[in-house]
Order: C-alpha cells, then structure tokens, then sequence
C-alpha cells in the first residue's frame, strides 16, 4: 500500500483541474499505463464536476477532498464532499442509442464513469458527507507504455 495523494480545495470549478491531476500522477507513480490513467482522469472529473456543479450548484461552496491509494493492483480514489446527499444508484441509464440530436442534454456522467472504473460505491457518512469510493484496476501490463 502506498501513501494516498490527497487535495483538498474548495468546490470550483477553477480547481478541478489540480483535483484531477493529482490522482493522474498518483496512478503514473504507480506505473499505471495510459489507458487507466485516462478513465481515472474521466471518472474523477465527471464526479467533480457533479458535486461543484449539481451537489454545490448555487448554494454556498463547500469543499472536495479527493485521495488516491494505491493497492497492490489498483488505485482507490475517494471523493468526499458536504453537498446534499444522492442516489447514484437511481440515475437512469442514458439513451444512448437515441440520436444526438434529439436525446436531452447531460445523464451521460454517471454512465461513463460505471463504464470506465471496476467499482463505484456511494455512502452517505455523519450529518453531511458523501463519499463517493472509484476503483480502478491498474493491468500494468495491458499497455506498452506501463512503466518496468
């Protein structure tokens, strides 16, 4: 087990950026190969985004604190937040054989980080915060840019 990288910044937008890619270099110090590298990147900004945009929204911002473990053969992110609590488990499956042009914008977050990380839990822990828990296999040997 390594020791976690953990952020913590407050629920912007403008710091989404920092709160990505600290789990990006956490995976690439731990050898992880471009493939996992990119979902982990994908999952961990469409979950940011939810809780600054939808969890946060127009209320009062509060923080985000995401951390990245590495364990044996994955890496664990935790996201913690104090927005309001969800229901992941609820959000619809997007229409994706709908046309674009017709489908209603957004619903396509959640899909794509199911669809990219090996397991996603949600927990709703003390008064007010949501812990959202992203796994995500490292198969170092999947890629030929895995570091020796």
């Amino acid at each position: 087990m390594s020791n976690p990288a953990r952020i913590e910044r407050p629920g912007r937008i403008e710091h989404l950026r920092e709160l990505v890619d600290t789990v990006v270099r956490a995976a690439a110090d731990a050898g992880a190969p471009e493939s996992v590298r990119h979902d982990v990147r994908l999952a961990v900004e469409e979950a940011c985004t939810n809780v600054i945009v939808h969890g946060y929204g127009s209320r009062a911002v509060g923080p985000i604190a995401v951390t990245a473990t590495v364990e044996r053969d994955e890496i664990i992110v935790q996201i913690i937040d104090r927005a309001p609590p969800f229901a992941p488990d609820d959000a619809p499956p997007p229409p994706v054989d709908e046309p674009w042009q017709t489908r209603r914008p957004g619903g396509l977050g959640w899909h794509l980080i199911r669809s990219v990380m090996d397991r996603v839990e949600y927990r709703r822990v003390d008064p007010d915060r949501n812990i959202l828990t992203l796994t995500k296999r490292l198969d170092r040997a999947s890629d030929g840019d895995a570091a020796p």
